[in-house]
């Protein structure tokens, strides 16, 4: 069974796909429930908000780092549909 520090490691590595709550509890060997109960236990927010958090990391560096548009790092970023 993989650790929940491992899953943070995905995250951080994979934020721009899409990850299911399956996959992510499956890294584990938990159930989903079980899964997302620890995770928030431990880490303070809800594995989905922690990906989120991460993406908006991502895209605040690239906005700093590289001249991109907004437009531009959405979708590197996990956000296809960022548009209007």
């Amino acid at each position: 069974m993989k650790t929940l520090s491992n899953v943070q490691h995905w995250l951080r590595r994979h934020y721009a796909g899409q990850a299911s709550m399956f996959e992510l509890s499956a890294r584990t060997g938990l159930r989903i429930c079980s899964f997302n109960r620890r995770f928030t236990l431990v880490c303070g927010v809800t594995p989905g908000d922690f990906l989120e958090q991460t993406r908006i990391d991502q895209a605040r560096a690239f906005l700093r780092d590289k001249n991109l548009k907004v437009a531009e790092i959405g979708p590197q970023v996990g956000y296809v549909n960022a548009g209007p």
